[in-house]
């Protein structure tokens, strides 16, 4: 841990860990001590394969966490940010001489903790938004640091709820940013009681419509525009020996 200005180590992944990166770039280039990134992602490449920033990419080897743990240890962080990061941190990445590791997470916590919550928003009826928190050994269960609710309705799909997110993730960094080189960040505790939590390996089966199982137009609307999200698949639906695709379009046509 260093003893002046905090330095800053990014796990950053996709456009959305390229913009904050920028961003922190932008603000004051010095605290960036290190960008942590996967092999193959195209956005972060671009952006450390600038010659002020090359000598500050970390790879990190998913299949040897270790090997980049050492290098990120060596800068002594005194903050760790995950920005848009894919993996979960175990062990002693958890534990990288840092005062403060904060997680962007695209839910309202302490609703749609893991994975797809804009979809599980939908299906759910559940708020929606996104939120800084504190990392800790669980999934996306640490305290709240900073979080902005988006508001969803009926013309609302899993791309527009995910498109708003990334949006929103990136100016409520930008907006927490000096605060979180302050030290200056919340920690209000989640109460998972009324939260939720889902994994990837659940989003399939939800998404299959029984064509004879009782349930209401209101189930069935949105389980088709929660699922709406090309090039992914829609929700499916079975009729004989035959498998077919379903996705929806809603447009207000008046109010009231």
């Amino acid at each position: 841990m260093s003893d002046g200005d905090p330095r800053v180590v990014f796990f950053a992944y996709g456009p959305v860990g390229r913009e904050v990166v920028q961003f922190a770039l932008d603000h004051d280039p010095g605290r960036v001590a290190a960008v942590v990134a996967l092999p193959g992602d195209a956005p972060v490449a671009a952006l450390l394969a600038r010659p002020s920033l090359s000598a500050r990419a970390v790879e990190f080897d998913p299949g040897r966490p270790d090997v980049a743990a050492g290098k990120i240890r060596a800068l002594q962080p005194d903050v760790a940010i995950l920005a848009w990061w894919p993996h979960i941190l175990k062990g002693e990445l958890l534990d990288l001489g840092q005062r403060l590791m904060l997680n962007l997470h695209p839910s309202l916590l302490p609703h749609g903790r893991g994975k797809d919550p804009n979809f599980w928003a939908i299906v759910e009826s559940r708020p929606f938004g996104v939120t800084i928190h504190h990392v800790d050994a669980g999934i996306d269960a640490g305290d709240i640091a900073f979080q902005r609710e988006i508001p969803h309705g009926w013309e609302d799909t899993g791309k527009t709820l995910y498109d708003k997110a990334t949006a929103a993730i990136v100016d409520l960094f930008r907006e927490s940013y000096p605060r979180i080189l302050a030290f200056d960040v919340p920690r209000i505790a989640q109460d998972h009681a009324v939260g939720t939590f889902h994994t990837r390996r659940e989003l399939d089966p939800r998404s299959l419509i029984e064509l004879d199982s009782p349930c209401t137009p209101r189930e069935v609307l949105n389980l088709l525009r929660a699922r709406t999200f090309e090039p992914f698949p829609g929700c499916r639906f079975v009729d004989g020996d035959t498998t077919y695709e379903a996705r929806v379009s809603i447009t207000k046509v008046r109010r009231g």
